[in-house]
């Protein structure tokens, strides 16, 4: 009889130990919370990243577009040289070239007025080129790429 009394307070003790107490479950409540958070915040930050990843691909084939029309222009149309529009998403917000000049001569931008020039002036090639376009992303950052190029030193 003794045996079956210890035997019933045993199973007692350990039945209450088998379930878990709302501590517990709010522990484990607040785990799988945060968890799920920081899941749907990497979703959103994956998102983020891969459109920003697509619009610096279409400025970088921009950018080749511009330096491979002023590597192929002659000294004539790199001073009345003019960037191409471009109409598609992301909007252009600054396009800035630069030719430094040689020697103490300072620099210039295109389109240069021609007029303004002194009658026996020239372009000396080979001449650095630095381009800086600014873009605003859909993101609502704006978007910066810079190139810098040398121009006329094909043998």
């Amino acid at each position: 009889m003794i045996q079956r009394l210890k035997s019933r307070v045993y199973a007692s003790e350990s039945n209450s130990r088998l379930g878990m107490s709302l501590v517990e479950i709010m522990f484990a409540s607040g785990i799988m919370g945060l968890t799920l958070v920081f899941l749907a915040g990497s979703v959103i930050n994956m998102r983020n990243t891969r459109i920003l990843t697509g619009e610096k691909s279409i400025v970088r084939a921009r950018l080749s577009t511009i330096t491979d029309e002023l590597q192929r222009a002659n000294t004539d149309e790199l001073l009345t040289y003019v960037a191409p529009d471009f109409e598609e998403a992301p909007t252009l917000s600054e396009l800035n070239i630069t030719y430094v000049l040689n020697g103490d001569a300072g620099t210039l931008e295109p389109p240069v007025d021609l007029e303004s020039l002194a009658p026996d002036f020239e372009l000396e090639l080979p001449m650095e080129i630095q381009i800086n376009m600014v873009v605003n992303s859909i993101t609502g950052r704006p978007l910066s790429v810079d190139r810098v190029m040398l121009v006329g030193d094909n043998p």
